[in-house]
């Protein structure tokens, strides 16, 4: 009723979430629409000043109520304006008063208008606005009923106006939501209304508790219908960031819709005929030439300079000629072919494929637990999946939808350095919904099938031996772009520890155009003097600090074998002191830099053929 959603349960949400209709636990525009409604039918019987004076309170009341929520103050304002409107002969522009609440909430705050909640109310508003009443000319929307006409064209101008937003901040789309948010939606906005009746005549005994009732109910069969859909394939799925050509392209799309194909040919013919003066101006041009002629040196400079028209005359001459000759269609397509052309340069130029030769890891701030992003120009790779908790999974409010921001539609790898929840706790939802070529995990003897494994990682995985490889210490991994990995650990399986999923880690040795990067997971001292029994080479230009700087992962005599120029370490709020004070001191003691998520956010480090480079989220 208020945008209060902390008692809903998590499952509830989703399967709002799936149904598109997530929106009806934020405080929003749309209810403000149906308490405006339900003042303004309630309070029929007075004059129509008192009538529309006693709204505006209604509604500034419940703005009030809100905690001044942005898109509620968007709203209101917009809704007290028209009202006020109203008061007076005219008719006031609810376009015009949409655009005087943005000016409003922008002098008051401007940061306003970079809320995501504002953003998607304000975008919604103006489709039902701008939008609504040019579907309700469309053909298709001639044939529903007059009671689903302008409903639909409300519903669908809002969302049509909000799916740039939608893709590009929560990478989400729902084909639910185009059905839903028409009839459902209305269901939901009479369980708003019948709730706040119940609430103003709290005081009379006996009669709110069948208002509520009746909301419940109402509820209740909306959560039936809602459970229904949410559960149909494709009901709603994640999407890649779309990019700017998107944007262009679908607002471009929009302003077809609203200036019709007849305005839009006029406003061609109106370029052509401008292009056409353009290039008959260009019989100056052989004074142009005339200057350029006395500017250049040499045999040329005691010449008389009116005897020979010269290249650039020639070439005007021939311009305006073949002007004169097109058409206005075939000057029309030929303009067509040019932009489709340069569309097309501008989505070589800015797609992917053009990367450049570098390697980007990419430290993810998921609070306390690890989740390593590794790009090449050819592979994509990622190195645990952050922490899963009650009502926490990384992978879904964080991972996923970097990802989706990174344009990174699938994994050639998936590492998990070992079985605890921080590392391994978002694998499950991530592999549902990104495809991966392969799964790796370390190679430590039976514990690959205890609980925390199985439960960790989907079944399919475990029993297709190509999508599921374990690795040891001495295993390699080439990549078509360079990168090189090598297995530094586990060498063998250790036991009795009192840490033996961090002692059993997968230890990740990167290697790109001479640069080292060594991923630690959570080993501790025991896994750490493995490492130096083998013999191996673990000096790296880059160390990512293990076990999120805990006190048990720091061995001196081991790290002062490494010359780092920079350690990172990954890290949330937590009770376990990490990072600790030791490991901090140390590497403040050896003056190297310190990266930590807590503090610094996402952490990138990018290494390319000029050197390498590190930048943070904060």
């Amino acid at each position: 009723m208020f945008g209060d959603s902390s008692g809903i349960s998590a499952k509830t949400l989703e399967m709002y979430k799936a149904a598109g209709v997530m929106h009806v636990f934020a405080a929003s525009g749309s209810n403000v629409a149906f308490v405006m409604a339900l003042a303004w039918l309630s309070l029929f019987g007075l004059p129509r000043k008192a009538r529309i004076v006693a709204t505006i309170g209604v509604i500034l009341c419940y703005a009030v109520l809100c905690s001044g929520n942005p898109p509620i103050l968007r709203a209101t304002i917009l809704g007290t304006s028209v009202l006020i409107g109203r008061l007076g002969s005219g008719k006031m522009s609810p376009l015009r008063w949409l655009l005087f609440a943005a000016l409003i909430l922008y002098l008051w705050n401007p940061l306003f208008l970079r809320d995501i909640g504002f953003q998607l109310s304000f975008a919604a508003t103006w489709g039902m606005l701008v939008l609504s009443p040019q579907l309700m000319k469309n053909a298709w929307f001639g044939r529903l009923p007059e009671l689903l006409r302008l409903p639909a064209a409300v519903s669908f101008g809002a969302q049509i106006a909000v799916i740039p937003i939608m893709t590009n901040v929560f990478h989400k789309l729902s084909l639910a939501g185009l059905i839903t948010n028409i009839c459902i939606l209305f269901m939901l906005g009479a369980v708003l209304q019948i709730g706040l009746i119940g609430t103003v005549l709290s005081f009379v005994p006996g009669i709110p508790s069948i208002f509520f009732q009746a909301a419940v109910w109402l509820l209740e069969i909306s959560d039936h219908i809602l459970t229904l859909i949410a559960s149909f394939p494709w009901a709603y799925f994640w999407v890649l960031n779309p990019g700017m050509i998107f944007w262009i392209a679908w607002y471009a799309l929009l302003a077809g819709v609203l200036f019709g194909t007849e305005r839009i040919k006029f406003i061609w013919s109106v370029q052509i005929r401008r292009l056409r003066s353009a290039a008959k101006r260009l019989r100056l041009l052989p004074c142009l030439s005339r200057i350029g002629d006395t500017l250049k040196p040499g045999k040329n400079e005691n010449k008389p300079h009116h005897t020979k028209p010269g290249y650039f005359n020639l070439w005007a001459a021939k311009f305006l000629d073949s002007t004169k000759q097109l058409s206005s269609a075939k000057l029309l397509s030929f303009i067509k072919f040019r932009y489709v052309f340069a569309l097309l340069m501008m989505m070589l130029l800015w797609h992917p494929w053009s990367a450049g030769k570098a390697l980007e890891i990419s430290f993810i701030d998921v609070g306390q637990g690890d989740c390593i992003l590794i790009q090449t120009a050819r592979e994509n790779l990622l190195v645990d999946t952050g922490p899963r908790k009650e009502n926490y999974n990384a992978a879904e409010k964080i991972v996923l939808p970097y990802l989706m921001e990174k344009r990174i539609g699938k994994l050639a790898f998936l590492f998990i350095t070992h079985e605890d929840a921080d590392h391994l706790g978002g694998a499950q939802y991530l592999l549902a919904n990104l495809p991966v070529a392969e799964v790796a995990v370390p190679e430590a003897g039976d514990r690959i099938t205890n609980e925390e494994w199985q439960s960790g990682i989907p079944a399919e995985y475990f029993r297709n031996y190509k999508k599921f490889v374990t690795l040891k210490a001495g295993d390699r991994i080439h990549f078509f772009s360079g990168l090189q990995i090598e297995i530094m650990a586990p060498v063998e399986e250790i036991k009795n520890t009192g840490a033996d999923p961090n002692n059993n880690s997968l230890v990740l040795q990167l290697e790109y155009l001479g640069w080292k990067i060594l991923l630690t997971g959570d080993m501790e001292v025991e896994e750490m003097e493995s490492i130096l029994d083998r013999g191996a080479d673990w000096n790296s230009d880059f160390i990512k600090i293990p076990h999120h700087g805990g006190k048990g992962s720091l061995d001196t005599a081991w790290f002062d074998r490494t010359n780092p120029r920079a350690v990172f370490v990954s890290v949330g709020k937590n009770s376990f002191g990490h990072p600790s004070r030791e490991v901090i001191s140390y590497w403040d003691q050896r003056g190297v830099p310190v990266y930590r998520t807590d503090m610094d956010g996402t952490i990138q480090l990018i290494i390319n053929k000029k050197g390498c480079k590190i930048t943070t989220g904060r």
